[in-house]
């Protein structure tokens, strides 16, 4: 099993993300998805302005 990471932040459109999970869900490195789970946005203050917050999409696949 391997783990992918895509981290956004909330300001980035949803079919922005979308489209980036899908091209890699679609790429030859991913033979069989196991789950796909994703985290409540938090926030990140030392990369971000204090407003902002990302969410963190975790993708198990073989």
């Amino acid at each position: 099993m391997k783990v992918k990471h895509f981290k956004f932040q909330d300001s980035i459109p949803f079919s922005e993300i979308e489209m980036q999970i899908n091209a890699f869900l679609n790429s030859s490195q991913v033979k069989e998805v196991i789950d796909i789970k994703f985290n409540v946005s938090v926030r990140h203050s030392d990369r971000y302005t204090a407003d902002e917050t990302e969410t963190t999409y975790l993708i198990l696949y073989k």
